[in-house]
């Protein structure tokens, strides 16, 4: 999915636990990252840059093979969550063009 425009959020449910890769960048969506998040243990790479994502990172953004989380260009607010030094794995984090506040943990 790329520069597809859609109206509502992406499904993120527990029946996806085995999703590895999503990249959903420039498809002006419009959701709150789901804080339910955690549950996509397998995932390694998440894209959501160039959307309207809404509210807060969740502060249990925790997933053990996350290597590339790009949240770039939405409306995110808040603090940086300091769970996130729990992505051991985490090679890039892109979350610039948000309102976020606090350091990088």
């Amino acid at each position: 999915m790329y520069n597809y425009y859609t109206i509502g959020g992406f499904p993120f449910t527990s029946t996806l636990d085995r999703l590895v890769y999503v990249n959903a960048a420039d498809n002006n969506m419009e959701f709150s990252i789901p804080r339910d998040i955690f549950r996509l243990s397998s995932l390694t790479l998440f894209a959501f840059s160039g959307n309207r994502l809404v509210g807060s990172i969740p502060e249990n953004f925790v997933l053990p093979n996350i290597h590339e989380i790009y949240l770039s260009d939405n409306n995110l607010s808040g603090h940086m969550p300091t769970q996130l030094s729990g992505n051991t794995a985490l090679q890039v984090l892109d979350v610039s063009g948000n309102q976020l506040v606090g350091m990088v943990p």
